[in-house]
């Protein structure tokens, strides 16, 4: 085991990780921590952590795909154009092919109930993982505000906390469908505050036109969220009432 902890070089065989001729375990991905990616040899037990550069591509991108957390609904939905979105739809399509270059400002998906935000939220999440090689964690602000507030499992509050914050991508789904309190706003308020101040892009879906964020935010929050966004307005009928 002693052997195996020192030894710093992974290299990919078939699809799996594995210890350099040191060990005959194959190691298997735990999560993504920054730069890094955590592995655990299957023999020995041992954790490692490797640099996500010196995996092989498909590799990264499918765990990366998995830690995105995109929701199940949503998993392999590819962009839908229709003759109300198309125009939206090509907005995003466009800042996709110049994120390299420019990842700010990101999409601000608004509109209507049953309107596809979620949807595209999702594939705009694939593409980016896909395409741009960067990752990506997905979160409706019900669900991360739930686990936030999570206090008697402070270490894995910490964690979602640090990873909603230092992901290159964050995707947020719901935005002002959660009850509003003054910590859950805060705590939303510093998120934002966190990623403006790191240059990580958000993209967001909402219910609300920009001329309503107000009513969730302060007024410094709003001004950087509109500075990190440009809005994407998607139009038509509830497909949920359709059955679509």
């Amino acid at each position: 085991m002693e052997e195996c902890r020192r030894v710093p070089e992974v290299v990919v065989i078939c699809g799996q990780l594995t210890f350099e001729g040191k060990c005959e375990g194959t190691l298997v991905p735990r999560e993504e921590v920054g730069v890094l990616l955590e592995l655990q040899c299957r023999k020995c037990g041992t954790w490692a952590a490797l640099p996500l550069l010196k995996v092989r591509p498909e590799v990264r991108r499918q765990q990366r795909m998995q830690a995105a957390a995109l929701p199940s609904k949503f998993r392999g939905k590819r962009f839908e154009r229709t003759p109300e979105n198309e125009s939206s739809v090509a907005k995003v399509t466009e800042w996709l092919a110049g994120f390299s270059e420019h990842p700010l400002p990101a999409p601000a998906l608004w509109g209507g109930a049953g309107h596809g935000k979620s949807h595209l939220l999702a594939a705009i999440s694939a593409r980016l993982i896909s395409e741009a090689d960067v990752s990506v964690a997905f979160f409706s602000a019900r669900s991360l505000l739930r686990q936030l507030q999570d206090f008697e499992k402070a270490d894995v509050r910490d964690a979602v906390w640090k990873r909603a914050a230092e992901v290159d991508v964050l995707a947020l789904d719901d935005v002002g469908a959660q009850q509003q309190t003054d910590w859950r706003n805060d705590q939303l308020a510093d998120l934002i505050d966190v990623r403006y101040e790191n240059d990580r892009s958000i993209v967001i879906a909402t219910n609300f036109p920009l001329s309503m964020w107000g009513d969730m935010f302060d007024e410094r929050t709003v001004s950087r969220l509109r500075w990190m966004t440009f809005p994407v307005e998607l139009c038509g009928t509830d497909r949920r009432v359709q059955g679509e």
